[in-house]
């Protein structure tokens, strides 16, 4: 699996806000339910997703 990561501009700012949309069947075998919170931690070089429930 792969994954992009998105550049948009802010409208108001003239600064690029990254976005990462994720989405599939894999993330509920993960153990990440619908509407549920997610934890992100960023390392160096990497984002760390735990699901919270």
């Amino acid at each position: 699996m792969s994954y992009l990561f998105f550049y948009f501009k802010n409208r108001h700012q003239r600064t690029p806000i990254g976005e990462i949309n994720l989405k599939g069947h894999w993330l509920i075998k993960a153990g990440v339910e619908i509407d549920s919170p997610v934890k992100v931690r960023v390392m160096d070089g990497y984002l760390v997703l735990t699901s919270e429930r």
